[in-house]
């Protein structure tokens, strides 16, 4: 079958690579299942292993900062609370998958990526673009999905890490793998500790520190040649310190817990006919500590199902089924001190999609229902075509609908949240072109439009539904790519309005350029980023302007043996003083100046 043909070339087609991915790497994210990256329809972004390496990201927020479509807004430095926008759309319309598991509260809403150690990530993919008729409610922005470190094939080995820099922090790890013709297994241990920076300034000057312990596991085993099974866990926990609490010592903490337990099996029936079957449970858990004493507790436990069956119907046609099953409860969580009204509810998502592939065209189309017991049915569905004009261009265009329903905050948190809240409901269309005039430049032009319906919005800290909204983003990439020099310049383009008001979304900005170049010779590799993000207003009647900035990164790799590797980076070159975030009382959130960071890394 295609589908296991595919699945089996996944550790190859993604080895370390430039961030200008082959078109024939593998990817999995935009449609639950392996297609090569050229025919997905949706804007998709791979970043490989080398490149986590190279960049020297001391946390994953930082590392997907520089990506196409994605804005970040933090709160302090590492372990803080970091929130993301894609296409003008905020972390709670982004689902994020940890080796195919969806993550994040069920109160807020979102994942907390702060907390996911770079040191355990494989790669990541990025799909930009509503994917709700595959994967729910969670998906209208897009999927960000991080596959954890596995072994490759008859691969056995391991490496270790230790790396320091500015805020005095240390980072280490420890990896190991085991492969041979029938089982693999897979294990990293990792330690991140920070001194940080001072949140916010106030009265009381002091760092706010931050520190993470995660264990990663994962395994799999053949017990025939039609039947694989695989299981995996992960455990990250630790403690950020915060300003903003009302603790008249400054004294504000928060341990956390994030935890994540699967197992699966994989059958082939024939040659085209496959079905893949996963169970998963999920763990966050935060408490905030102020003055020593315990204050509010937060706790998702999450149990999700998944079954899909893949069925390669002729030579040019893949069809797949699935059904979803997801459980949340929120019965430990004691925010103000108080229980939530309802502490649980379930969700069954049955879709079908179909994709056809002739060199030439490429087609998708896939429909979604889901039954939630909070806020009934809802369908959604998603069309794409694209078509190959000549060797140089591509054209493709697609079009899809999506809802989110309400968190549990947005439902039941004490005095904020509003029982009467609906879902919100989307409609994205989106048109692009890739010209590839050689084979070291290609450049690709993409506009879309996101239309909003009932939108959560916070109006007199209570939650409600407020005016309709429309996204429209245009976004330009150009790469070049030769045997020791890679460029990429980026450039986006939102409107991102109110359509009753007229007014900006709050904390979108409306122009964003990232610029790269790394150049390799012998054993060094070195590298510049440069990020400009555009101005932004942190209200909805657009009176509060944050000014825009621009971040230059520099990193460096060095190769003292084969086995052996330094690398070094420097972020925010020029010190730039910005403001990402502020807080409801109008402080301004501190950021990171100029840092450094160093490690060494030895492979065995």
């Amino acid at each position: 079958m295609k589908k296991i043909v595919l699945a089996a070339a996944v550790s190859a087609a993604l080895s370390p690579a430039a961030f200008a991915a082959d078109p024939m790497t593998i990817v999995i994210t935009a449609g639950r299942t392996p297609q090569p990256l050229e025919n997905v329809e949706e804007s998709t972004q791979v970043i490989t292993s080398e490149e986590i390496e190279q960049q020297q990201a001391t946390s994953l927020p930082q590392l997907l900062s520089k990506q196409p479509g994605l804005q970040v807004k933090t709160s302090g430095g590492p372990g803080t609370q970091s929130t993301l926008y894609l296409r003008g759309l905020d972390a709670k319309h982004i689902l994020v998958l940890i080796d195919g598991i969806p993550v994040g509260s069920a109160t807020s809403g979102t994942a907390s990526l702060e907390h996911i150690d770079p040191d355990i990530i494989e790669r990541i993919e990025i799909v930009r673009g509503p994917k709700s008729s595959l994967y729910g409610g969670n998906a209208n922005a897009g999927v960000i999905q991080v596959f954890t470190k596995t072994a490759s094939a008859k691969e056995t080995g391991g490496s270790i890490k230790a790396g320091y820099g500015s805020n005095n922090t240390f980072s280490t790890s420890l990896s190991g793998t085991y492969a041979d013709n029938s089982s693999k297994i897979s294990a990293t241990v990792s330690r991140f500790q920070t001194d940080g920076i001072d949140a916010i300034d106030n009265n009381i000057d002091e760092d706010d520190g931050y520190e993470n312990l995660t264990l990663s596991l994962s395994g799999s085993h053949l017990l025939s040649d039609s039947t694989k099974i695989s299981a995996g866990y992960s455990h990250s926990s630790g403690n950020n310190e915060y300003d903003g609490c009302s603790s008249s010592t400054n004294d504000c903490s928060s341990d956390f817990t994030y935890q994540i337990i699967n197992a699966g099996v994989s059958h082939d029936f024939s040659d085209t006919v496959n079905l893949e079957t996963r169970i998963s449970s999920m763990l966050d858990h935060s408490r905030s500590i102020e003055d020593g004493e315990k204050g509010d507790t937060f706790e998702t436990q999450s149990n999700f199902f998944s079954s899909i069956v893949g069925i390669q119907a002729t030579s040019n046609v893949i069809v797949h089924a699935g059904l979803d099953y997801q459980v949340d409860d929120v019965g430990e969580s004691t925010p103000s001190g108080s229980a939530y009204d309802e502490t649980s509810r379930d969700n069954t998502g049955v879709f079908v999609s179909a994709g056809f592939d002739n060199n030439t065209a490429t087609a998708e189309a896939s429909v979604r229902y889901d039954d939630n017991e909070s806020f009934g049915d809802f369908t959604t569905y998603g069309l794409g075509a694209g078509y190959r004009i000549n060797s140089l261009i591509k054209v493709n265009a697609s079009l899809a609908t999506g809802f989110k329903t309400p968190t549990f905050n947005d439902l039941y948190y004490p005095n904020y949240g509003n029982p009467d809240a609906e879902p919100e409901t989307y409609t994205t269309k989106s048109i692009s072109a890739t010209l590839t005039p050689n084979r070291q430049v290609k450049a690709i032009a993409t506009l879309y439009r996101t239309e909003v319906d009932d939108p959560l919005n916070v109006n007199n800290d209570s939650v409600e539904n407020g005016d309709d909204s429309r996204i429209t983003g245009k976004e330009l990439t150009v790469m070049y790519t030769e045997s020791n020099l890679e460029l990429a310049a980026i450039h986006e383009s939102l409107d991102p309005e109110n359509k009753d008001t007229g007014k900006d979304l709050r904390f979108v900005a409306r122009q964003k350029t990232t610029a790269s170049a790394t150049y390799s010779i012998n054993q060094l590799s070195a590298g510049i980023d440069i990020e400009n993000v555009g101005k932004r207003y942190k209200d909805n009647d657009n009176e509060v302007e944050l000014d825009s900035y621009t971040l230059v990164h520099l990193n460096t790799g060095y190769d003292l043996q084969k086995d052996l590797k330094l690398v070094f980076s420097v972020k925010n070159v020029t010190d730039e003083n910005y403001v990402s975030n502020q807080t409801y009382g109008g402080d301004d959130y501190n950021v990171e100046g100029r840092t450094f960071f160093g490690s060494v890394r030895y492979r065995f």
